[in-house]
């Protein structure tokens, strides 16, 4: 409505549809018009999301991390996700690799700790 008011005000007029329809001598009008999208953007201003769509049961987990959230390699992100994460954060471990993804893609490392790497 504000949009219209503005338009109104302005005399920076847009394209619009209108059509009229008479149901039991009634006469109904409908309006339609096109809403600018706003440009999109993406950026890890507020973090990150990762999504692994082969975790078990429905073959699909979601993580979120928060722009300060640390982020590891992408070689071990299950192996890291399922021995750190999971048993930190009581999340499974398909949900933990989305987790390690996340923090990857934000920039932050985090090494495979030695004794893991010796299982």
């Amino acid at each position: 409505m504000a949009m219209l008011l503005e338009s109104w005000k302005t005399k920076n007029y847009f394209a619009y549809t209108v059509e009229l329809k008479l149901r039991d001598g009634e006469v109904y009008g409908i309006v339609s018009f096109e809403i600018p999208t706003p440009e999109v953007k993406y950026t890890k201003e507020n973090g990150v999301i990762a999504i692994d769509i082969n975790a078990l049961p429905i073959h699909l987990a979601v993580a979120e991390v928060s722009r300060t959230g640390e982020l590891l390699s992408y070689a071990y992100a299950s192996v890291i996700g399922m021995l750190k994460y999971a048993p930190q954060l009581n999340i499974d471990k398909d949900i933990a690799s989305a987790y390690v993804i996340d923090r990857r893609a934000l920039g932050f490392k985090e090494d495979m700790p030695e004794n893991y790497e010796k299982l």
